[in-house]
């Protein structure tokens, strides 16, 4: 099993540098069978995303500890995130990290409802997307709040609609690149 150590600090600067808190995830995730050989899989191309079930859990709100930052997608060459995204965490197990997308940067202050410690839902034009990720706590870690993305896990992907959150992709991944290019794929597939 392959572990990726996270530590974001989100010390005013642009790009996570982490200090993670615990908080409940959606307990949605389904039982993680074993992952098929890396050769195995085919690497396919989605034309599109499709509903498939939802969920009622509040990605953006039940969360008892949700760190907010902006910053570029991990895994990934910062020439290949193209953007600063406004992204959220969540953790422990199953724990899962939230993307909002729009075409323009964002200010964090525009995304965060102080009162509820929460995402703000209400952002015209933006696309909310949740990657749910196994991890655990890093008890090696000098900070105190500090978790491992466990691989390989299958990754469930959810996109918010007007009417909830949809489950709209389940990927197995076996890296934090493998994730960071399931998040860009899933940010540019309409």
């Amino acid at each position: 099993m392959h572990r990726f150590f996270l530590l974001h600090c989100f010390a005013g600067s642009l790009f996570p540098l982490i200090c993670l808190s615990s908080c409940s995830g959606s307990g949605q995730k389904s039982e993680t069978s074993e992952p098929p050989e890396k050769d195995s899989i085919v690497q396919e191309t989605v034309t599109a995303v499709k509903k498939s079930s939802r969920t009622n859990f509040d990605f953006l709100c039940s969360c008892d500890s949700l760190d907010i930052w902006q910053g570029s997608i991990q895994g990934v060459t910062p020439s290949d995130s193209s953007g600063m995204y406004v992204m959220a965490s969540c953790n422990p197990d199953p724990g899962y990290d939230v993307i909002v997308y729009t075409k323009d940067v964002l200010p964090l202050t525009n995304v965060k409802d102080k009162k509820k410690h929460c995402l703000a839902d209400t952002i015209p034009g933006a696309d909310y997307y949740v990657f749910e990720v196994r991890r655990e706590k890093n008890r090696a870690a000098k900070a105190p709040n500090a978790y491992n993305y466990i691989f390989p896990d299958k990754v469930e992907v959810y996109k918010m609609y007007d009417d909830g959150w949809y489950l709209i992709n389940t990927e197995w991944v076996r890296s934090v690149e493998e994730l960071g290019k399931l998040k860009l794929k899933t940010l540019f597939t309409k």
